[in-house]
């Protein structure tokens, strides 16, 4: 079956992913193990070290949405995998089993494994028998080439093992081939103490993700997987460690998803766009009233869960890279906000200076060539990304933030697109109604 499927063009995914196969480190992390062998064969850079020099994803560096011991004692749903992935520089869809019809995940089974040839495969599926498609005259060109091309999507299938006649009940593992005569797809199991990678009929395949996970009570099913577009943060993080920290963000965030958008309605003042983007009489929020409420409301742990990349790694910055900090730190500290907060909200600053958030300046400027991050700094940037997005969500321009003339720098707009998935991926996780 592999020959044939390969001669179809159906395992342009096989070769990435058998580069970074592994076993999963712990029974309960199918999940953890699937995702870090998708990240990897996607060659998505973590933005930090795993063991000496090596950048690289491992099981123990996925937890910004779930604690590990969590993970360790419950396993994961699939949509705290998908805020993984896209916490970690993916772009994922989601889509689960109840809301998709057999006949989508057959499409994408096939465009996750074959490649730019799919097309080509699609309509094999049914009519495609197998001493049809076992012939060298299905071999294509692709078949020396698909090693240097790559696979730019990948898929992640959550499942329930006993629909399969399997011993176990939920699991993850990414789907490495399509047999389009025989309508299979190859599992790339990482449980490979229990079962090594075998073929699973499409039909059956999707059956098994029908059945609902007890934690969330919805269906199971799959992401199809891709690396982000944007770059990866010069400077800002989320602290992936600070659990105590976490749970009043989730809090926080669940908060900001539903009052945000109104209240930056309520805050808003007629005024004209510069450079006539709106026009004449729109609206923009007026940030000396909307920025202390945003203050008050975000708990004092905040400004300690948003920080540094070294403050977590301690990376060695380059001297290009560390230039590139420097016009960041600039263009925040040119931003009105900056400039407003450190007028007129002195008070707020101090209340989130406590000897619990207190950074380590010592550490700081060793890791970072003398360069200390200031609350004032954290608070400026999160409160403009938080509120991009709320932009993003609601369908709004941004120029209804600030004027026209406030071009942000290159670096300042990267690290803002940085956040503002950050947040977008723990807010759809853990947003109203979750």
């Amino acid at each position: 079956m592999f020959q044939e499927a390969l001669a179809q063009g159906g395992l342009e995914s096989y070769f990435p992913l058998s580069e970074q196969f592994k076993t999963q480190d712990d029974p309960a992390f199918c999940g953890l193990g699937a995702l870090t062998m998708v990240l990897n064969a996607l060659a998505i850079d973590p933005g930090r070290t795993w063991k000496g020099p090596w950048r690289w994803f491992d099981e123990s560096m996925l937890e910004c949405c779930e604690p590990l011991e969590v993970v360790r004692e419950r396993g994961i749903c699939i949509g705290k995998l998908d805020c993984l992935a896209r916490c970690n520089g993916a772009t994922t869809v989601l889509k689960y089993g109840d809301s998709t019809s057999v006949e989508e995940f057959r499409r994408d089974v096939i465009r996750t494994t074959g490649g730019r040839n799919a097309h080509l495969h699609e309509g094999e599926a049914r009519l495609c028998s197998e001493e049809a498609c076992n012939g060298s005259h299905h071999h294509h060109e692709q078949e020396q080439h698909h090693v240097q091309q790559g696979q730019n999507e990948l898929l992640i299938v959550g499942y329930n093992r006993q629909i399969m006649g399997q011993t176990g009940t939920g699991h993850f593992s990414p789907v490495g081939g399509y047999h389009a005569g025989r309508d299979m797809a190859l599992i790339m199991d990482v449980a490979r103490f229990k079962y090594p990678p075998h073929w699973v009929s499409v039909p059956l395949l999707w059956e098994a993700m029908q059945t609902a996970d007890p934690e969330t009570q919805r269906s199971r099913g799959y992401m199809v997987v891709a690396k982000g577009m944007v770059s990866e943060s010069l400077l800002f993080t989320i602290d992936k460690t600070r659990y105590e920290e976490f749970e009043a963000l989730a809090s926080w965030m669940r908060m900001a998803a539903m009052k945000l958008p109104p209240l930056m309605e309520e805050e808003m003042t007629r005024g004209i766009y510069g450079g006539g983007v709106e026009g004449e009489g729109s609206a923009r929020v007026d940030h000396d009233r909307l920025l202390p409420l945003f203050l008050e409301s975000l708990p004092e742990s905040i400004a300690s869960m948003f920080v540094t990349i070294h403050e977590s790694f301690c990376l060695r910055y380059s001297e290009k890279h560390l230039r590139s900090i420097d016009t960041l730190l600039g263009g925040i500290e040119a931003h009105p906000i900056f400039v407003t907060m450190g007028e007129q909200h002195e008070a707020h600053l101090a209340r989130f200076r406590s000897v619990a958030g207190r950074r380590d300046v010592a550490a700081e400027e060793a890791c970072c060539a003398g360069k200390v991050v200031s609350e004032r700094h954290v608070l400026t940037i999160l409160y403009i990304s938080m509120l991009e997005w709320v932009c993003q969500r609601q369908g709004w321009s941004i120029y209804r933030l600030f004027s026209a003339q406030t071009v942000y720098s290159p670096p300042l707009q990267l690290e803002v697109a940085q956040l503002k998935r950050k947040i977008a991926a723990m807010a759809d996780e853990v947003g109203p109604g979750k």
